[in-house]
């Protein structure tokens, strides 16, 4: 994109650079503009007016606004509050205020301003707003370094013209006195910035996000139930400025990384980093091999702040395969099934760190440790209790092995100027490192234990174990989504380190003996690291964005990851589906997340059958399948964002809802509840409040599974409302109104209600 521009401003032909204003030169510390909103909302002078659900109806104004617009084809911001407040000046003075409160520059696009003002171009701002130039140089424009180079402000607000119709970009041309093939255009808006202005003629450069983030955007806002406000306009930065090919598999990798889990890991390191400052430790203990990419993330974060300049952060190569020590510390073997429970006998040999002395168990080497339960020799004997007789009568030799490895690993930390006073740090799951590593080290062991995730079965032990994102009822489904498909994670984190399956000497240094490593995918996970970093590095600009993230950010953090999981856009499931992922303790046998048994098995039956079986119930054995979510995404991603929020993916049509609009004004109704809570309701709740109509209660039939609050109501199951004695019901959906019809029905059948419908009438 940068050389593209670069190579632009070259062309002698281009004599005017004209740049979108929002989210290109600035963004905003939001989720998504309309926040603003519910900012406002929360001022004194908002709240003392006494206005009821004002973020709603401001929303709503403006679109009533537009509506009722003459000869222009945009508003102003004073037109939208004088349809429903007395002083509308003091509301557009309340509202610039808190937009100039969340407003930053984009430094690298504001650079671009000045690259262009040195090729000899002049440079001109372009927007689609309801703002006057004057009111853009109040909130905005003044905090670009690169303002006074900008010779003048277009914006459909005060123009009266809009960029989505040409005509603004027409205006410009005339004031300009320029022809469209003298136009660069750089903007976000795939419509406004990109395909309107080139269908003038005029080149542009499209800086907003690929269709695979903005799919993933559009699942998330149906998703997340805390927005990533201060990091979100960061995400979508970087991850639309990536420096791979659209089509490449890196390309792919980048943007999970930079989109997906950079927020996390981010806020993940700077919480650990603050919390050796609190705590007055001086090292952090990276646990191998999710370790790599934490460690990454930490020293980026590390290096940008002088506050962290003492820590030290050290890399530990451990694995369960690595620090397994039968016998050590008692005469009693550990359960092997815990820690690999896939392995074959021959890989439990190897855990034990000695061969088979039995020919008999030698010829069963290859079996499967737990099916060899029910495996009898020739003298029908279980192959089991041969194993572990064998294992049993060399408890000595294990030992030793056992304690030379023991050795090793105090060694390995030694070298690394291990020292108690510091923090051990693994990817999560129930702290079972932990609790082997403080046995091991006694006196010596870390005074601080985090994880990156919990499970409900966290180590109940002494141990002081701190969670990014803890197991609370706020985190539990995130963390639920995270235990069940950590491998695809770990797949990510891992890169094509492989797992550490001893230690042993070289010369002086203890060095770890890595399983084999799978190197097919180096440039793919390099692009994965690289939009993490990439991310790390950007928001390291702004000081405003180094804090520690409170519980709502760790909660959106931990459902962004949870939605890649369960919701993937088609692009990310075809892409995680394929990665390798280990399942033995040396990485010998490899396996995918995705496979052709899934496949033919949902061939078989079917996308809906296969859909309907996840819903009802989620069993990965039975739809044959490790991913089901992604089996599913990869042939229709919107399936799984309907089973979230049925809505969502439904514009709702303004006929549909005008004709509702009119039903209720003709049958003169005084109170009714609305059955439907997804988007549709967003435009029919206030054009029935409109009426005077008295909305009782608003219900949505994923209401048990998704308690909210929606325009101040609770949201019921519709079976309340009959139970409630409701007799009233308007349909809130143009797409799914005959199934809600239908199950209304039902319901009333079975308490013995007489209720009235009201639905949409233009599909009967």
């Amino acid at each position: 994109m940068f050389q593209e521009f670069h190579e632009s401003l070259k062309d002698p032909d281009i004599k005017l650079v004209s740049f979108d204003l929002f989210d290109t030169l600035v963004y905003r510390y939001l989720f998504h503009p309309s926040d603003i909103f519910l900012k406002l909302q929360e001022t004194e002078s908002v709240q003392s007016c006494g206005l009821s659900h004002f973020a709603d109806k401001r929303q709503f104004f403006e679109n009533r606004a537009r509506q009722m617009r003459d000869d222009k084809e945009d508003i102003s911001l004073y037109e939208v509050y004088s349809h429903f407040v007395k002083d509308a000046a003091a509301f557009v003075e309340s509202e610039l205020q808190i937009e100039d409160r969340y407003i930053y520059a984009n430094a690298l696009l504001d650079g671009w301003i000045g690259m262009a003002h040195a090729a000899g171009k002049r440079v001109v701002i372009t927007s689609d707003f309801y703002l006057s130039a004057e009111e853009l140089e109040q909130i905005a424009l003044y905090k670009l370094q690169n303002s006074h180079l900008i010779s003048r402000v277009y914006v459909s607000g005060q123009e009266g013209v809009l960029k989505s119709t040409g005509n603004l970009f027409k205006r410009v041309m005339a004031e300009e006195s320029v022809k469209p093939e003298q136009i660069l255009h750089v903007g976000d808006k795939h419509k406004n910035d990109h395909i309107a202005p080139k269908n003038l003629g005029i080149k542009t450069i499209y800086t907003g996000l690929s269709g695979s983030i903005q799919k993933a955007y559009e699942i998330e806002r149906a998703f997340l139930t805390q927005k990533p406000h201060l990091l979100q306009a960061s995400r979508q930065h970087v991850a639309s400025h990536s420096p791979y090919p659209k089509g490449a598999k890196e390309n792919i990798f980048y943007e999970i990384g930079s989109y997906v889990f950079a927020p996390a890991l981010y806020a993940f390191s700077y919480w650990t980093l603050e919390l050796c400052l609190a705590r007055g430790l001086t090292q952090i203990n990276c646990l191998m091999r999710e370790g790599r990419i934490f460690k990454k993330s930490l020293e980026s974060v590390k290096n940008s702040d002088k506050r962290f300049a003492d820590i030290q952060i050290n890399l530990i190569y451990a694995s369960r395969a690595s620090l397994f020590f039968p016998y050590l510390h008692d005469d009693k073997i550990d359960d092997a099934h815990m820690i690999y429970g896939d392995m074959s006998v021959g890989e439990y040999y190897k855990l034990c760190r000695i061969k088979p002395s039995s020919n008999e168990v030698i010829k069963y080497i290859d079996e499967d440790l737990r099916k060899s339960k029910n495996i009898f020799t020739e003298t029908h004997e279980r192959v089991y209790d041969l194993v572990f007789s064998d294992i049993e009568s060399r408890k000595d030799e294990i030992k030793q092995a056992s304690h030379t490895q023991a050795e090793l690993f105090r060694e390995h930390l030694k070298q690394l100027d291990y020292t108690k006073e510091s923090i051990l740090l693994d990817f999560g799951g129930s702290g079972s490192m932990f609790g082997i590593i403080d046995k091991l080290l006694k006196e010596e062991a870390p005074s601080t234990y985090i994880l990156f995730f919990e499970q409900k079965k966290v180590l109940q032990n002494s141990l002081k174990i701190e969670s990014f994102f803890p197991y609370r009822d706020e985190f539990k489904k995130s963390c639920d989504a995270i235990l069940t498909y950590a491998p695809i994670i770990e797949a990510l984190f891992n890169a094509d380190e492989g797992t550490t399956v001893a230690l042993k000497r070289s010369g002086s240094l203890v060095i770890p003996v890595l399983g084999r490593s799978n190197k097919s995918f180096f440039e793919q996970f390099f692009a994965f690291d690289r939009g993490v970093l990439e991310f790390i590095a950007y928001v390291n600009q702004d000081e405003k964005l180094h804090k520690t993230a409170s519980d709502e950010e760790r909660l959106s953090y931990a459902q962004i990851i949870h939605r890649l999981l369960v919701a993937p856009t088609k692009q990310e499931a075809q892409t995680l589906g394929t990665l390798p992922f280990e399942q033995d303790a040396e990485g010998l046998r490899h396996e995918t997340f995705l496979d052709e048994i899934s496949l033919a098995y949902l061939k078989k039956e079917g996308i809906e059958n296969y859909f309907f079986n996840l819903i009802k119930h989620n069993n990965r054995s039975a739809l044959k399948c490790f991913w089901p979510h992604g089996e599913i995404a990869r042939h229709d991603d919107t399936l799984l964002a309907k089973m979230h929020n049925p809505e969502f993916f439904v514009s709702p049509n303004h006929n549909d809802v005008s004709d509702i609009i009119k039903q209720l004004r003709e049958k003169e109704i005084s109170s009714l509840s609305i059955f439907g809570a997804g988007t549709f309701l967003d435009d029919l709740f206030l054009e029935i409040e409109e009426l005077g109509i008295k909305i009782n209660f608003i219900a949505d039939s994923n209401a048990k599974n998704n308690p909210r609050r929606v325009y101040g109501h609770n949201v019921l199951h519709p079976s309340e409302l009959l139970a409630h004695g409701e007799k009233i019901f308007v349909i809130a959906s143009g797409s799914f109104y005959k199934q809600m019809k239908e199950q209304l029905q039902f319901l009333a059948k079975e308490f013995s209600q007489e209720i009235e419908i009201i639905t949409v009438r233009d599909h009967e």
